[in-house]
């Protein structure tokens, strides 16, 4: 009579195998993390740049609304009163009846939006004091653009604002942070 033999069956891997996989999970991951690093600060940028476009055309609506005072659109330290903060800084929008570009007297908050990125840079030119007054009427005090930039420098979105208030996207020839 024959015996039949048991075969074993592995439960395991072998460590073959499973130095070949940590390889391969290795080689995954040093292509696929710089990858990540670069669209979580793309991501960030686009935030940003999107909420500066958003927080423009509220002010610009506010102004139009009501007839009877300016609106400011500005950088703010402290949330109160303009300034050209250069890290994390809150975007302010508020009725400024009285002292330009802070908030005393009468003059309300409208909205304000924290920009917590340490490495995210808004640079304002062309309008006054780093900030964007809109008038009754809706149309800007000056015209100027608003440059969104990182610490790469390759990589900035701007919007550029015309005299009666439009916005548009900074060319790429337009960009530049300083």
């Amino acid at each position: 009579m024959r015996r039949k033999t048991a075969i074993k069956k592995s439960a395991g891997l072998t460590l073959i195998e499973l130095l070949v996989t940590i390889a391969i999970m290795g080689i995954a991951m040093s292509i696929g993390v710089p990858s990540l690093n670069t669209m979580v600060k793309d991501n960030g940028l686009s935030t940003t740049y999107n909420q500066v476009v958003g927080l423009t055309a509220y002010a610009r609506m506010h102004a139009s609304k009501r007839h009877d005072e300016n609106i400011t659109l500005c950088k703010s330290a402290n949330g109160t009163s303009c300034s050209n903060a250069s890290s994390g800084f809150n975007l302010i929008v508020f009725t400024d009846a009285g002292t330009m570009g802070s908030i005393d007297g009468t003059d309300v908050l409208l909205k304000q939006v924290a920009i917590n990125d340490t490495k995210i840079k808004l640079d304002f030119s062309g309008f006054n004091n780093h900030r964007i007054v809109f008038l009754a009427s809706g149309k800007p005090e000056k015209t100027g653009s608003i440059m969104v930039c990182d610490d790469r420098s390759s990589h900035i979105h701007g919007l550029v604002m015309n005299m009666s208030g439009q916005i548009r996207k900074a060319t790429a020839a337009e960009s530049s942070c300083s």
